[in-house]
């Protein structure tokens, strides 16, 4: 939770402070626009997939290209690794494609699994334990159980699949669906119930929220998230430059908090892992970090300590002090909003 990645139209992969608002590190190889990034466990390698029809696995210290993977046909629009193991690596594409690749492998080209099941663009994935999760502009969210060799499809077709969470428990699958008009909703996926419930219209639907004022997604993919391990709230955008925090059990008959950060789209969420409240949005301009008002960081709070870096002519020492652990965060009070 100390570090983001930010993928850019300028086909740039970029780390940053977010606390400090400083760039890390940029790392630069691919042909196109970047759409979509990753880190696995101990942050020492990233993946990126962009439109140049790749994905690449970077080593976050040297920013070197570790390996590259041309399999897809078309634009890579997500990519993720496991939550178990980050020696491997999920892609989705808009050939209808979700590629599994070794990252250990010389064979890099070749994926590991393929699953072709999707009839359109595969829009989002998310994986946990032995579940991978896929959703498609079909409309389909599709459940991969690998160890039982199991394919579970939730037709839900109130349009596009948008963005997809998959809970800790792989039980239940938050989903977001773009449609034209105010008739966009995210939605709880029960994943224990039937694919298809007798004497009911599709899959059993958990929690619904919809009719929101400024909440609106019709013409871009916005992903959606947890608040962490609690997950007790949902954390979305909007089209309108607007982030929604939602009450998983209430959903929109319960009190929520919205916040306007742009005027651009807020096409991006990321929760903290560990601290409930605390998040970073992505827009078109920037980044946005948010936090509650009674979060108090003393990190944060702090100012930076200019003198002492102005006085240190080893930037290779400078940058080392960012990596550390227990490293100094100062204050950038520009990029914070509160709820």
């Amino acid at each position: 939770g100390n570090y983001a990645t930010l993928g850019t139209s300028t086909k740039l992969l970029c780390l940053y402070n977010p606390y400090r608002g400083r760039l890390l590190q940029t790392y630069m190889g691919h042909g196109l626009d970047i759409t979509g990034c990753d880190s696995n466990d101990d942050n020492s390698c990233l993946l990126s997939s962009s439109k140049d029809f790749s994905c690449m696995y970077w080593d976050v210290e040297t920013g070197r290209t570790l390996k590259r993977f041309r399999d897809h046909l078309g634009a890579v629009t997500c990519c993720q690794f496991p939550f178990d193991t980050s020696s491997l690596a999920l892609t989705g594409s808009i050939d209808t494609n979700v590629r599994v690749f070794d990252c250990e492998s010389r064979n890099q080209n070749k994926p590991v699994q393929e699953m072709d099941h999707a009839t359109d663009s595969i829009t989002a994935i998310d994986s946990k334990r032995h579940y991978i999760v896929s959703g498609s502009a079909d409309g389909f969210v599709r459940v991969y159980d690998i160890r039982k060799g199991k394919l579970a499809s939730y037709d839900l077709d109130s349009g596009i699949i948008s963005g997809l969470k998959l809970s800790r428990d792989c039980q239940s699958c938050l989903v977001n669906l773009q449609a034209e008009g105010c008739s966009n909703e995210t939605v709880l996926l029960d994943l224990l119930s039937p694919e298809k419930n007798v004497g009911e219209n599709g899959p059993k639907i958990l929690q619904k929220i919809n009719n929101i004022e400024n909440y609106a997604n019709s013409m871009y993919s916005i992903n959606c998230c947890f608040n962490g391990k609690k997950e007790d709230k949902i954390i979305t955008g909007s089209d309108n430059g607007y982030l929604f925090r939602f009450d998983l059990v209430n959903g929109s008959k319960s009190k929520y908090n919205s916040i306007k950060l742009s005027d651009n789209p807020v096409l991006s969420v990321s929760h903290h892992p560990t601290i409930d409240g605390r998040m970073i949005c992505c827009s078109a301009e920037g980044y946005y970090l948010v936090r509650e008002e009674d979060d108090v960081d003393e990190h944060i709070e702090k100012d930076a300590d200019l003198r002492v870096e102005g006085q240190t002519t080893n930037k290779k020492r400078c940058l080392e002090r960012e990596y550390l652990p227990g490293a100094f965060l100062g204050s950038r009070d520009s990029i914070y909003s509160k709820f």
